[in-house]
């Protein structure tokens, strides 16, 4: 799936141009093991390369995050503030006060 998005400046053509967002494919090493994440890249269209736009990494470092807790079972951010959320609770001391299990959110 492509997008097309504004105009931004690419640090490879030295201008000002239009570009793209494709999915893409990395692999990432995480503790001693290899997984296959989906992201976001934006794409040149004058010259064809990777461009750097103003939160795309971080909507992309949200994304494998997202995709490492699933593939781990690990319990998810969101799922995290919809319980706090839900007891309507401002602090606590440890996660297991929340019926999480530590080992499942590290």
């Amino acid at each position: 799936m492509t997008k097309i998005n504004s105009i931004d400046f690419c640090t490879h053509c030295r201008k000002e141009t239009s570009y793209r967002i494709c999915k893409s494919k990395i692999q990432k090493e995480i503790k001693g093991k290899t997984y296959e994440f989906n992201i976001k890249t934006a794409i040149c269209d004058e010259c064809g390369n990777k461009m750097d736009i103003l939160g795309l990494l971080d909507e992309n470092i949200k994304s494998v995050d997202e995709q490492y807790r699933k593939i781990e079972g690990l319990v998810s951010i969101a799922d995290i503030k919809k319980l706090i959320n839900t007891k309507n609770i401002e602090t606590c001391s440890s996660l297991s006060e929340l019926g999480i299990d530590e080992k499942n959110y590290f």
